[in-house]
């Protein structure tokens, strides 16, 4: 909305999660599909901090209808395609903090990462990295969990031009992560499908 605003940009936003499968006899599938519509706020320009308020609506039926507030913060370097070398060193920090209004609900976790990326075809490049990541839910028992493992990803460029470079991609990370501590979710295989456009 409004533009680049001098790298303090504002923008609308619609996303969904779903749990596709659990070790536990927890609902999966479309019945856990949680959609939210929202605003997002990046007030710094050299700061990658990110504000947001969201309506959480309920798709499926373990889903909840609900307001959330949302704070981020990432930094990184070697996350982008690099054309003048065949491969890069790389890392990624991010920290993510919300709370989900009615429900009193606060969740927050912690993600670093440190690797090499290796591009292996025009447009696409290869990243094994270690991991480290902890979490925090008020709302279980058990309510912190922290995990280390090693990962690998695979991120696909596109949209480029002829006059620039490629500006989106689509990135498919698989991690195995051990417990260091608090609650055995912090232990197991684990896969994320992210798009960025």
């Amino acid at each position: 909305l409004g533009g680049y605003r001098s790298g303090r940009p504002i923008g609308a936003f619609a996303r969904a999660f779903q749990t596709l499968d659990t070790e536990t006899s927890d609902a999966t599938g479309f019945d856990t599909t949680q959609a939210w519509l929202g605003l997002r706020w990046k007030p710094l320009a050299e700061t990658n901090l990110v504000l947001e308020g969201s309506r959480m609506v309920a798709v499926g039926d373990y889903a909840r209808n609900d307001w959330m507030v949302r704070a981020a913060w990432s930094a990184d370097k070697g996350s982008d395609l690099r054309v003048d070398r065949n491969s890069w060193p790389m890392w990624r920090v991010y920290a993510d903090l919300a709370h989900i209004i009615d429900d009193s609900q606060t969740v927050a976790l912690i993600d670093a990462r440190a690797g090499r990326s290796f591009r292996v075809t025009e447009r696409g490049v290869l990243s094994p990295y270690a991991v480290i990541r902890a979490d925090y839910d008020d709302s279980l028992a058990n309510s912190e969990a922290v995990g280390a493992g090693v990962g690998l990803s695979w991120r696909q460029w596109y949209r480029e031009t002829r006059y620039s470079a490629p500006s989106s991609y689509i990135d498919l990370s698989l991690e195995y992560r051990a417990r260091l501590s608090g609650d055995d979710r912090a232990e197991g295989l684990f896969a994320t499908l992210s798009f960025s456009y």
